[in-house]
């Protein structure tokens, strides 16, 4: 399976207050695409390196994407990319997994501590 590891920086222009970072809000923009893929580190400011990666790589077989939080980034890349396969892809979040595999509850509180 290829693996492909991306991270996106982001506008924080959305809501009320124009702070919120997240991709529901069209005032909010990628700034910064960057994604590895084995042949190195890519960044760009638009998301032709990431997509012509992407397509590639789903040419040839399975693809796992891995990135921190990644369910923010995913939000930004299915609004703005709608064509690409998304339901294709394996996703690995690192926050999730460094939830799972803390063992410090305290370090990441949920709803029963509030």
């Amino acid at each position: 399976m290829r693996e492909i590891v991306i991270d996106l920086e982001t506008t924080a222009n959305g809501g009320r207050k124009g702070t919120s970072p997240e991709a529901h809000y069209s005032s909010n923009k990628v700034l910064l695409f960057g994604h590895a893929n084995g042949a190195g580190i890519h960044t760009d400011t638009n998301a032709g390196s990431l997509y012509a990666t992407l397509s590639n790589a789903l040419s040839k077989g399975p693809v796992r994407i891995i990135g921190h939080n990644l369910k923010f980034d995913l939000k930004y890349l299915m609004r703005d990319y709608p064509d690409v396969r998304w339901s294709a892809l394996d996703y690995v979040c690192t926050m999730h997994r460094t939830y799972r595999l803390s063992g410090h509850e305290y370090k990441f509180s949920g709803l029963e501590h509030s």
